[in-house]
């Protein structure tokens, strides 16, 4: 359903930058760069007034009340209508950026050798509200424990799955500085073997709180179950309550080293044959990591009331004692993501003026933040076996609180490829061939594939969602013979004619990475035939993904426009999951080409028309076809 009125963004950027380049001598030169950018992003509902509750007739009270706008709602059983609203409108969702850059960097050729030295200095400053829904959202669907069975009853009797409301947003004001100096040397050391060296010393901040509050920290010791304690807010730790936390809940590291070499070797000196390879160090800064902390330092509170809760019974419920969603960084932790980058490669002259490359390509990223596997109080394995339609909540080992995600860099990633090239880029046929066969992998989170197992996230490594095995490109253009001697009109006519065209050819993407960890598993439970099996049932807790067993290779027996063997899957029994990280199954491949003929008409010194004819051969449209056996069965052994 859209929503009852519009939104305004009356957004707007500024950004001013200078250089000033100075030839000191001939063997040295300085240039200074300066910029500044503003960004400035508030959006606005065009008539709040038509979201009030009253105004639908949504006479309902909630747990808070501190916002009374209509809640959004979802529904997961179809048959009945949905409208989603984004939180953060308390009562304008903005964000304000400040981007601040100085960099000078100095040449100086000395000998055989040519040095660079440099610093920088970047300050960034964000600041905008969060997204809680103050208004409160809600889920319905017909399988929740008070459901009448069909979704649009359930809506209009206020029969509901899931509700989760928060006080209203606080505003998360942060920044970070980035202070850096390299020193780099590029030394031709013999004829035909140049050698590169450099070091980069960075100082690079964690975001920092800057209004005083602080990021919030985790401190297990400190936690207490009591549930006397529950308004204490045992176990969390921030700059307002301890001065002597800081700002960005956790010590600066005082210095990042970033070392990098290379090397380029004309291997018989004619220039026709050339080695080149190197490796290299890079930090880099989280995207706003642990911004969310400084919400409940802040004040604000977030619960969620599962169970199939009734819309009438939420008001009864009293604010203060209902447990809250926490997000807290490890004090322990000041890593910085850092990715280590290499490469060698082949480049070989050969005949008609063609160029041929072949290149080894491979990077390794560590300290990457554990964005999606990182709530530490999510119901243990096995502890909702004998209650699995309960309310997990009551299950979680820390009982004063719901989710506690401890943000923490603990994850990893890689790519491996073998890159091959050939190009021509001249004479009357010009062309580039591309080749990659390659592997991505690493711990599948948000935006990197679908978790499945959130209590241990090695458990999730494999191929990324955006892996591609095989990826080949293709880029020509020829320019077709002269077929006309004499006669002008006729010349310009045919001659000059031009052919150019682009081929793509990737492998499908793996579809288990690109969908939900268990394909959509739909079985029946031995207990109760009318409710499906699920990870609560299967495992015992919500935190691990119910997977089917895998009994044969799934990627074998495919029937026409099918991708996976549906007849290779079984459902998992309890208390013995199926496979977490399956077989690579690839989706469609992706293709495309396109094909044009074209000539230019030149008519005066500024004047030109080009005629164009242009085919285009696009992807046909594939099916992807898979059943579910719904009997359980034991794995395959």
């Amino acid at each position: 359903m859209p929503l009852p009125t519009g939104i305004d963004g009356k957004n707007r950027s500024d950004s001013l930058s200078t250089s000033l380049v100075n030839v000191i001598n001939p063997t040295m030169t300085n240039e200074f760069v300066f910029g500044y950018t503003f960004v400035d992003f508030p959006n606005i509902y065009q008539d709040i007034d038509k979201l009030d509750r009253s105004a639908v007739g949504f006479n309902y009270r909630s747990i808070f009340n501190e916002d009374n706008k209509i809640p959004a709602f979802v529904n997961w059983g179809g048959g009945a209508p949905g409208m989603w609203m984004t939180g953060g409108f308390d009562p304008i969702l903005f964000a304000t950026k400040h981007l601040w850059t100085i960099s000078d960097n100095v040449t100086k050729v000395v000998d055989t050798h040519t040095l660079k030295f440099g610093g920088f200095f970047g300050f960034v400053r964000n600041a905008q509200p969060g997204n809680a829904n103050s208004n409160g959202a809600f889920v319905y669907a017909n399988w929740s424990p008070r459901s009448t069975g069909n979704s649009l009853a359930d809506l209009m009797t206020g029969r509901i799955a899931d509700w989760t409301e928060s006080t209203q947003n606080v505003v998360r004001d942060i920044a970070f500085k980035d202070i850096a100096f390299y020193a780099q040397d590029s030394w031709k050391a013999t004829r035909n073997l140049t050698l590169e060296f450099g070091m980069r010393f960075q100082h690079l901040t964690p975001w920092k709180e800057q209004l005083g509050v602080g990021l919030v920290t985790w401190n297990e010791s400190a936690y207490s179950n009591d549930p006397a304690r529950l308004s204490d807010l045992t176990g969390l730790n921030w700059t307002a309550r301890d001065g002597n936390v800081p700002l960005a809940g956790y010590p600066t590291r005082a210095l990042l080293y970033a070392p990098r070499v290379g090397a380029a070797w004309d291997v018989f000196g004619s220039g026709n044959t050339v080695l080149r390879g190197g490796w290299g160090k890079f930090y880099y800064h989280d995207p706003q990591a642990g911004a969310d902390t400084v919400d409940i330092a802040a004040g604000l509170r977030n619960t969620n009331v599962g169970g199939g809760p009734l819309l009438s019974s939420l008001s009864g419920i009293v604010p203060g004692t209902t447990r809250t969603s926490v997000s807290a960084l490890d004090p322990n932790d000041n890593n910085q993501p850092n990715t280590s980058s290499w490469s060698a490669t082949l480049s070989q002259r050969l005949p008609s003026r063609m160029l041929w490359e072949i290149a080894y390509v491979g990077n390794e990223s560590n300290n990457l933040l554990n964005s999606g596997i990182a709530n530490i109080n999510l119901a243990p394995y096995g502890s909702m076996f004998n209650d699995p339609d309960g309310d997990a909540n009551n299950f979680r080992p820390r009982g004063n609180f719901q989710d506690v995600n401890v943000l923490t860099h603990n994850f990893f990633q890689n790519y491996h490829a073998l890159q091959t090239t050939l190009a021509k880029q001249t004479g009357s046929f010009n062309y580039t061939l591309a080749y990659t066969w390659s592997k991505a992998m690493g711990i599948r989170g948000s935006g990197q594939g679908q978790v499945s197992d959130q209590l241990n996230f090695r458990n999730n490594y494999g191929p990324l969602a955006y892996d591609r095995t095989h990826i080949f490109s293709a880029t020509y253009v020829y320019t077709l013979p002269d077929f006309v001697q004499g006669n002008a009109f006729a010349k310009g006519l045919v001659n000059g004619w031009q052919i150019s065209g682009i081929t793509q050819l990737y492998s499908g993407v793996n579809l288990q990475a690109n969908d939900n960890a268990g394909f959509d598993l739909n079985a029946p439970r031995p207990d109760d035939p009318t409710r499906t099996i699920g990870p609560t049932y299967i495992n015992g807790t919500p935190a691990i993904a119910a997977t089917p067993f895998v009994t044969c290779d799934p990627r074998q027996g495919l029937s026409d426009g099918q991708f996976i063997n549906g007849s290779c899957f079984a459902a998992p029994i309890q208390g013995t999951n199926g496979t977490i990280i399956m077989p690579y199954m690839r989706g469609p491949a992706f293709f495309n080409s396109d094909l044009s003929l074209f000539k230019n008409f030149k008519f005066a010194e500024s004047k030109e028309l080009q005629l164009r004819f242009s085919g285009y051969l696009p992807q046909p449209p594939v099916a992807d076809v898979y059943q579910w056996r719904s009997e359980p069965q034991p794995p395959a052994r």
